[in-house]
């Protein structure tokens, strides 16, 4: 059993109060008083400590939280930006094949006939290459001449050639030193036309 301070107190009174009864009550008040001190003094260290612990705990909290709360938000970021990305990706694929798709319909051969005219206005050199992909070339050929004769000057000398990059369709046009080029590549033109395809998008998610 543990002996507490009043209990040391009393029996300490008791034995000085049989001797000198006066001295021990001024005694026993003055440790009374200086043990209340002494109380108080604890309670109030204590309590600023629970305090300076608590705070130190909800700082740590509050730390953690808004550590929590600004990966989540760069993570959903990521993740919002990573989506983009894969639907923009995908439109353009899909604007692609409607442009290889476009080169099979009625239409493209007005198309095409527009894009050599506007080619050769706009390339004036004596001799200039024009590019098409083998399979206009094969399927359009007899028309693509057609075209060159009606939209050239008479001076100029126009060259056919097959390219093998994959313009999907329409033709590009050099001087004969390639140092002017005018690309009417249906490729070309969906390049060209990637922010305008990502602004469509984004006002529309």
């Amino acid at each position: 059993m543990v002996t507490t301070v009043d209990d040391k107190l009393k029996l300490f009174a008791k034995i000085i109060f049989e001797k000198i009864e006066k001295d021990s009550e001024c005694k026993i008040s003055e440790l009374e008083k200086s043990y209340n001190e002494f109380l108080k003094n604890e309670r109030q260290s204590l309590l600023k400590q629970s305090e300076i612990m608590i705070n130190q705990t909800r700082k740590k909290a509050e730390s953690k939280r808004n550590q929590i709360i600004s990966k989540a938000n760069i993570d959903k970021q990521h993740i919002l930006l990573r989506k983009r990305k894969e639907l923009f990706d995908r439109t353009v694929n899909d604007v692609r094949r409607m442009g290889l798709e476009f080169t099979k319909q009625p239409e493209y051969i007005d198309f095409l006939k527009k894009l050599i005219h506007n080619g050769l206005v706009g390339l004036d050199f004596d001799e200039v290459l024009i590019y098409f992909k083998p399979d206009d070339h094969k399927a359009y050929g007899d028309r693509i001449i057609e075209f060159i004769e009606q939209g050239k000057k008479p001076q100029m000398k126009v060259s056919i050639l097959e390219t093998e990059k994959d313009i999907l369709g329409g033709c590009i046009l050099e001087n004969m030193d390639q140092t002017m080029r005018i690309d009417g590549s249906i490729s070309s033109l969906i390049e060209d036309n990637k922010k305008l395809i990502g602004k469509i998008l984004i006002d529309n998610l």
